[in-house]
Order: structure tokens, then sequence, then C-alpha cells
């Protein structure tokens, strides 16, 4: 195989979303790694709400340095819209039947898989013996703002722009 190291204006796109995607995950995974900054929150709050802050905080920050932050930048810099990096919310049929199937093998497979030690020892990643709504809805609305950056990040932002950058969908190889 040959490949060309000859720079071309049409990779910048792709060569700045993989420097957004790869400072991003940096200061993500630092900062969700920080004991200085979980002793802060556990110093606040207590042990439990601490803790709960802390992974609420880690996650608003995945949510801000993978979606909002990059896809902000590009905005500003590309001539691409958000439904250019796959952020659009027109739903075919089709769409509909594949979300609902693959759903309910992620359902059936998260409960076969709840109980046992390996999944225990990890989740729930806030240790709560009492729920309060509240915290519920955090923790659930904390985990969609990062799912859903995670995804623009790495399926819309990084796919989108390798493969317009490359000319070909070589960036499906990750």
């Amino acid at each position: 195989m040959n490949y060309s190291m000859e720079w071309h204006p049409a990779q910048a796109e792709a060569v700045y979303s993989i420097i957004l995607a790869s400072i991003a995950f940096m200061i993500y995974y630092f900062a969700g790694k920080s004991e200085k900054m979980l002793a802060y929150f556990i110093r606040q709050l207590g042990e439990q709400r601490g803790q709960a802050r802390f992974i609420l905080v880690r996650r608003l920050l995945g949510a801000t340095f993978f979606g909002l932050i990059p896809a902000v930048v590009l905005m500003g810099t590309q001539p691409y819209s958000m439904a250019d990096y796959g952020w659009d919310f027109r739903f075919t049929a089709f769409d509909v039947y594949w979300t609902l199937g693959l759903a309910s093998v992620i359902v059936a497979l998260t409960f076969i898989s709840a109980k046992k030690p390996s999944s225990l020892a990890i989740y729930p990643e806030i240790r709560q013996a009492v729920w309060k709504p509240a915290l519920l809805i955090q923790s659930n609305g904390s985990w969609m703002l990062f799912l859903l950056a995670y995804e623009l990040m790495f399926r819309g932002i990084l796919l989108f722009s390798c493969a317009r950058g490359d000319g070909r969908l070589a960036s499906h190889c990750h």
C-alpha cells in the first residue's frame, strides 16, 4: 500500500477533529481520575454526597469536552452543519425498528449481567443506600448528556470529518 504524506487542505477538518478529540479525552480522563477533586467534594458534602457529586461532575465534564466544546469549535471554523456530523433528528421506520431491536437486546444483556460480581463492582457508580428523586434525575440526566456528547464526538465529529478528509470511509476502521 502506498500512503501519501502530502498535505491537502481538505484534511484540515479531520486534523482539527483528531486534535480536539485527543485534548478532550486527556482533560476528561485526568479530571475524572482527580483524587483532589474527589477529596474536595467529600470535604464539602460528606462521603456519600461528595462521591455522588464527583460522579455527576465527571459526566458533565465529559459532556462538555466531548460534545459541547468540539461542536462549538467546529461550527465556528468549518462550513458544515450539525447534520453533516450526523446530528439530525429525522428518523425513518428503518431507524426506529433498528433502535427498538438493539435496545431490546441491550436491556436483556444488561438484565443478565446486572447481578454478576464484576458488574456490581462497577455499577452503580453512585453508591447511595437511598436514592432521592432529585439524585435519580441528576444521574440519568448526566448519563444522557455524557452519552450524547460521546456519540457526537466519536460517531459524529471524528467519523464524518475523517471520512471527508480521506475521501472514503477509512474512518470506520477504529
